[in-house]
């Protein structure tokens, strides 16, 4: 199992994280790599077009779980 601790969001949990299982590791990296380039072609094309503000969601698929303190 992999812990990724995070920073909470919240005044509810004061620290919590990301849960990896074994066998979701390699998926894990290579959607993070995935996630790195789509952002870096987002940023290209926003710099391009002049946009200072944009929200934008991005589809990908890796089973993790999470856990509070």
């Amino acid at each position: 199992m992999l812990y990724i601790d995070a920073m909470s969001l919240d005044r509810v949990h004061e620290s919590g994280g990301i849960l990896i299982d074994q066998y979701q590791h390699q998926v894990f990296i290579e959607t993070i790599e995935k996630a790195k380039i789509k952002y870096e072609e987002w940023i290209a094309t926003a710099k391009e077009n002049n946009v200072k503000d944009l929200n934008k969601k991005m589809e990908f698929s890796c089973k993790s779980g999470g856990y509070y303190l």
